[in-house]
């Protein structure tokens, strides 16, 4: 009868370390996902041609380029599908789709580049005193302070069966785009250095 008392107990206290290591793996796991580091982004570039300060609705370009760097030791990034606009102060000047980025990996970094033009009748955020605005800042400094951000779906990997989803919002503000030519109507100017961008969770 003891000794059957004991096997009970032996079972039972067995029983209870295989739930709390199970419970702890779960717990462990489970802030590996839900407790990632955000990713730090970079403008290197931002390039705009074709700038017409009369009709900033045809014709202009903007290419921008980014570093996106992976502070996560133990998570693999990947960004999916992201809408890059650029703006000036809250004024919408262009926006497009960025496909999927290619895996970054843990700790390491990638660079990407995405294009967007001016799209003729899709532009009527565009008023005539964000037209004035612009061409004051021009008139004073030769440059424009634009903004750019990011929206979309990022991708936290542990594993192949492993991973989580978040939205992530990217916001790249005050980027000082200098201009050489004094053609109003068909500007190229260039980013002033490089600009740390700051990146939320939504």
């Amino acid at each position: 009868m003891h000794d059957r008392i004991r096997l009970i107990v032996r079972r039972l206290i067995l029983a209870l370390i295989f739930l709390f290591v199970g419970i702890t793996a779960v717990s462990f796991i489970s802030w590996l996902i839900l407790q990632p580091q955000l990713p730090v982004v970079r403008v290197d570039s931002l390039s705009v041609s074709n700038f017409n300060l009369s009709d900033l609705q045809t014709n202009a370009r903007y290419e921008v380029e980014f570093t996106m760097t992976n502070p996560n030791t133990k998570k693999s990034l990947e960004f999916e599908r992201f809408l890059v606009s650029v703006s000036y102060n809250r004024n919408l000047l262009s926006r497009g789709w960025l496909g999927r980025v290619s895996e970054v990996r843990k700790m390491n970094e990638s660079g990407v580049k995405i294009e967007l033009g001016s799209i003729p009748g899709d532009n009527s955020w565009i008023t005539t005193r964000t037209t004035i605005e612009i061409g004051s800042d021009w008139g004073e400094r030769r440059e424009v302070s634009l903004n750019v951000g990011m929206v979309g779906l990022a991708q936290f990997k542990v594993s192949d069966w492993l991973n989580t989803h978040s939205s992530i919002s990217v916001s790249c503000e005050n980027l000082r785009v200098a201009f050489s030519s004094n053609d109003t109507s068909s500007m190229t100017g260039k980013l002033r250095g490089t600009s740390d961008c700051s990146v939320y969770l939504l």
